[in-house]
């Protein structure tokens, strides 16, 4: 499976702007004498899902988040002892004599190398790609001081050659079959042939026997040859479907086929990704004026050295824990503690999560340095309790929001809308990664688990339940009360200033009268849904492990972990993970006051 396709195989769909759908009004509208109630909206909140006030901002005692961190700190060393115990006792074993090699002879042992891309990126391969990447930078950086208005031009004639060095002549024309079909749909101006077509020539590399057919065109064998010949041919795809589809929105004529070649033959992101839709590329290579923000550079040089040793840091990790080969023996993992078991198949994501952030980090600076913005490295595993924010391509994930799952489900309220848009999503995402028995099951599980969360979020919204969080008075209620204020106030000769309210543009509540009846404190409701954010975490693990590992170990761990293990074990287990989400709200809740900070700030200048 290409390493575009792994790092896009644990994620699930965020959709951008899902909760960008207008924020609900708290108190009155705004007077000289009335203070509002500030809204804060975060960009991934739907509507009833997260209360602004409730659970976001709620702040807990010092030493509450002080034993939280405590607790998860001991469970994260406690599991680790277990695994690197583990990985001592079986360096050694007949059963991962292909997956523990020779390591660095600094640290004396053995070193985990089962993960065949991280080994071809950064030991076999390693000279090639920097000598291919860093002669684009120096070409691109010499285009931009000389001829800045072509640079894109410049861009792809190096993609180009890059590409038919690598990988030849009969591979470039094989490309560009497919760009110039998609082209030809293109001129129709019609989205649904531009989704048929698309679809058909994405099935031709992933269906057989249509995918060894055209990669039998290609001759000499060396070991990366699959990953980037799938990798090329199916991001190319998907960049064409994207410049036809924005073609077909577009009023007045069509994008050339000048401007699809320069949109796909960019290198950095030809191979491996990420993808940037073609309007938000085309708009970027297209401006002139090429200026950076203020310490953007500095930002750019800061990354980089974070991603050497991100590299440095993951090769010595695997000197001293297996956690990717432990896995392929059942009967050796079975004899793990649950302790051990539960973190070696949380740091198998957290791992992913390292490769997929490692390599389109890597990318991305290399982008950032040509003058674009491209799409941002995943959100920390760690982070993730809520499918709706899960995924680890947010260029694959931008792709598929926009022309999918936005464009079906709309803005995501109504259940069958979102029901209908989940499955067409996910359906092309099987496609995308290659349809087999462990694609259809993950599909399912994470289709099922964005829409289980549309489906609990809509039940607590009911009244009953609803009023537990309501911190402001119901609307019938209020304007019951606002009326008979005014009238009493009315009655005693009492002036609009003198009541606390204006009557302009209709009746205000009096700033006296603004109450809060929630029966749930705002820190109670936040330990609650960190009770069910740590569900929802585990529930995300066992689903995405069976793609990183294999169906055998995903039962495995979710056997010992919820019936042999139950009930001292699944709920230690719980408890540490609830205290772990505790900490991530901690964290969201200290962003969102820096961004409301900012859009003050922002306000005022």
């Amino acid at each position: 499976m290409p390493p575009g396709e792994l790092s896009c195989v644990c994620g699930v769909l965020k959709a951008p702007g899902r909760g960008n759908l207008g924020s609900r009004a708290l108190g009155a509208p705004r007077e000289p004498e009335v203070a509002q109630q500030k809204v804060w909206n975060p960009p991934w909140w739907r509507p009833g899902l997260r209360p602004p006030s409730m659970g976001v901002k709620a702040m807990l005692p010092s030493y509450e988040l002080g034993f939280y961190a405590l607790v998860v700190t001991c469970a994260v060393l406690y599991s680790g002892s277990g695994i690197f115990q583990a990985s001592r006792d079986s360096m050694n074993r007949k059963a991962f004599r292909d997956g523990i090699k020779p390591g660095w002879h600094y640290f004396g042992r053995k070193m985990d190398v089962a993960d065949f891309e991280w080994v071809m990126w950064f030991t076999s391969f390693r000279n090639i790609i920097i000598f291919a990447l860093s002669g684009h930078v120096l070409f691109g950086k010499i285009c931009s001081m000389t001829v800045p208005q072509h640079r894109a031009v410049m861009y792809m004639i190096y993609g180009v050659l890059a590409v038919l060095g690598s990988m030849g002549l009969v591979y470039l024309m094989i490309i560009l079959s497919h760009c110039l079909v998609l082209y030809s749909v293109a001129l129709a101006k019609q989205k649904w042939l531009c989704y048929v077509a698309g679809l058909c020539c994405l099935a031709s590399f992933k269906v057989e026997p249509f995918g060894s057919w055209q990669s039998g065109f290609v001759t000499g064998a060396f070991d990366l040859q699959d990953v980037l010949f799938y990798g090329g041919c199916t991001f190319t795809i998907m960049r064409c479907m994207s410049f036809a589809l924005e073609s077909s929105e577009k009023e007045e004529g069509i994008y050339s086929i000048f401007d699809l070649l320069k949109y796909n033959f960019y290198l950095p992101f030809f191979f491996f990704g990420p993808v940037m839709t073609f309007d938000q590329f085309h708009a970027q290579v297209s401006t002139r004026e090429l200026r950076r923000k203020d310490d953007e550079m500095k930002s750019i040089r800061v990354n980089a050295l974070l991603h050497v040793g991100a590299i440095v840091a993951v090769d010595i990790f695997f000197h001293f824990f297996y956690i990717l080969t432990l896995p392929s023996d059942l009967k050796f993992v079975n004899r793990l503690s649950d302790w051990s078991l539960a973190g070696l198949a949380y740091s198998n994501l957290v791992y992913d999560w390292v490769k997929a952030a490692v390599m389109f980090g890597v990318i991305n600076t290399i982008a950032r340095l040509d003058h674009l913005d491209p799409p941002q490295p995943p959100k920390c595993i760690t982070m993730l309790y809520i499918f709706a924010e899960t995924h680890f391509d947010r260029g694959i994930n931008d792709w598929l929001c926009k022309y999918v799952y936005d464009h079906i489900g709309e803005n995501h309220d109504n259940i069958l809308k979102e029901l209908v848009a989940s499955i067409t999503t996910f359906a092309i995402t099987t496609l995308w990664l290659g349809p087999c028995e462990v694609v259809y099951i993950w599909s399912l599980v994470n289709c099922f688990g964005l829409n289980f969360e549309l489906w609990v979020q809509k039940f607590f919204q009911l009244g009953p339940f609803a009023k537990l969080e309501s911190r402001q008075t119901p609307a019938p209620v209020m304007l019951h009360r606002k009326f008979r204020l005014w009238w009493k106030f009315q009655r005693e000769n009492k002036g609009p200033r003198e009541a606390g309210m204006s009557l302009q543009g209709g009746i205000k509540v009096p700033q006296m009268d603004t109450k809060f009846e929630a029966k749930l404190s705002g820190a109670m409701s936040r330990r609650i849904r960190a009770a069910f954010g740590a569900v929802n975490f585990w529930a995300i693990v066992l689903y995405n492990i069976l793609a990183l590992n294999s169906l055998e170990f995903a039962l495995l761990v979710t056997k010992r972990l919820l019936v042999m293990g139950f009930p001292v074990s699944t709920l230690s287990i719980w408890f540490i993970t609830y205290c772990g989400v505790q900490l991530i709200k901690e964290r969201e809740r200290i962003l969102a006051i820096e961004e409301e900070e900012k859009g003050d700030k922002a306000k005022v200048e």
